[in-house]
């Protein structure tokens, strides 16, 4: 361990993990209203659908597992091009950045509302 890396003992919490505990907080509010959106959809059936929705993160967690223990010296980018050749490989990696991409767009969007919503008090208040 670095002495960077190690926290004073007259600081409660690092910069980085503020970061981090505001990010959690900003995705775990949508998380929670996730029945809410639900809801309007599928009305008492919402149970089902959040059911399943818990199910797919659930699968994906051991089949990643599975793939890191199998193959632990190598990231996914590398055991596509490993698997698929070269071209198909790169191919199927620009698919995969795809979804990855949107999904960061929508998280620092959901983000910089939060900060500008609570976090910057002189700003004037959004209603969204």
């Amino acid at each position: 361990m670095n002495k960077k890396d190690t926290i004073p003992d007259n600081e409660l919490l690092t910069s980085n993990q503020v970061t981090f505990l505001i990010v959690g907080i900003a995705i775990g509010a949508g998380f929670i209203k996730l029945p809410n959106v639900l809801v309007k959809h599928a009305y008492q059936d919402a149970w089902a659908s959040a059911l399943i929705g818990l199910i797919y993160p659930l699968y994906i967690l051991l089949i990643s597992n599975y793939i890191i223990k199998k193959y632990p010296d190598k990231n996914i980018l590398q055991i596509n091009r490993e698997f698929f050749g070269n071209i198909l490989g790169n191919v199927l990696n620009i698919l995969f950045m795809i979804p990855l991409s949107f999904f960061i767009f929508s998280v620092t969007s959901d983000y910089m509302k939060v900060v500008i919503t609570y976090i910057v008090a002189f700003l004037t208040q959004k209603k969204y």
